[in-house]
């Protein structure tokens, strides 16, 4: 069996959003829920969906970098 690992997208997309929004709840785990009933729905592979949250992990975590330059002055 083969297993998504879902951490480091869950992580940066709550670390995102609190930097984002911090009065706001993050809702990861409702967010991750959708990306994956959408995914079973297209019939996606695995593979597919680990490659997607991959994706989605780094660009999460790029947006993060550039909100904490600006807040650090650097941009």
């Amino acid at each position: 069996m083969t297993t998504l690992n879902t951490k480091e997208f869950l992580d940066s997309y709550k670390t995102l959003t609190n930097a984002k929004y911090p009065m706001l709840n993050a809702n990861e785990h409702l967010v991750l829920s959708t990306i994956l009933t959408v995914s079973m729905e297209w019939e996606k592979k695995i593979s597919e969906v680990q490659d997607l949250l991959d994706k989605m992990t780094k660009e999460q975590n790029r947006e993060l970098q550039i909100l904490q330059d600006i807040k650090a002055g650097k941009k």
